[in-house]
């Protein structure tokens, strides 16, 4: 979970309990990833605020760069969040994974940011 340095300021003590009535954007319903963050929230027995659902990711991470609320992203791109998004990391949501699959031609993946998925990942065949 990523938000502004202000929003994880106010919100970090106690994650993730202090994520009740918190901004939250998330995924629409028709996201895979959506019914993994919902069943870790009913799990952790709190109630965010949904301030927004997106189809798009990348319109999602606009929406939190602004600060109006926090945004799920993978723990592996955290530096390029960082950067891109002004972003903060607020807490790790234990349990929630996504899956990425990458399609090659060559037997060898090239391609700098696919090596780095493949490196964060454990278990994780790369050919």
């Amino acid at each position: 979970m990523f938000g502004s340095a202000t929003l994880v300021e106010r919100y970090a003590p106690g994650f993730p309990a202090s994520l009740n009535g918190a901004p939250l954007f998330l995924p629409t319903r028709q996201n895979a990833l959506r019914a993994r963050i919902d069943r870790w929230i009913e799990g952790a027995g709190i109630r965010p605020r949904i301030v927004g659902e997106f189809q798009d990711s990348a319109l999602l991470g606009t929406f939190g760069r602004a600060g109006l609320g926090f945004f799920p992203a993978p723990l592996a791109l955290a530096e390029q969040v960082a950067e891109q998004l002004d972003a903060q990391p607020l807490g790790e949501m234990a349990g929630v994974s996504e899956q990425i699959y990458a399609i090659s031609n060559e037997r060898r993946i090239r391609h700098p940011a696919i090596e780095v998925l493949l490196s964060s990942s454990p278990g994780t065949p790369n050919t």
